[in-house]
């Protein structure tokens, strides 16, 4: 069976007043389930790692932003972005 296209989400966005944005070195645990999925996110020390936020999604959103981002990665545009700033970023260091 052929897959049905996607809806695309045309609606403007807008950041909440409260919107904080949050660094975590690795997803540190996750779980899925057939409503709700959670990832908890944190930081690496030498001795542990610090969960410091859980997110939780519907399990069907969540499924469909993976697939939204493996089609993103894997063009062949987004790969020739990555490339360059990997490079970018080599050629700065072979500088120093």
């Amino acid at each position: 069976m052929a897959k049905q296209p996607k809806k695309t989400d045309t609606k403007p966005f807008a950041i909440a007043l409260n919107h904080e944005m949050i660094y975590a070195d690795k997803i540190l645990k996750f779980g899925i389930g057939p409503s709700v999925c959670r990832l908890e996110i944190g930081n690496e020390t030498s001795n542990e790692n610090v969960i410091s936020h859980t997110l939780a999604f519907s399990t069907a959103h969540f499924l469909d932003a993976i697939e939204h981002i493996y089609e993103t990665i894997n063009t062949e545009e987004a790969k020739t972005k990555l490339k360059k700033n990997l490079q970018d970023l080599l050629d700065r260091i072979d500088e120093e």
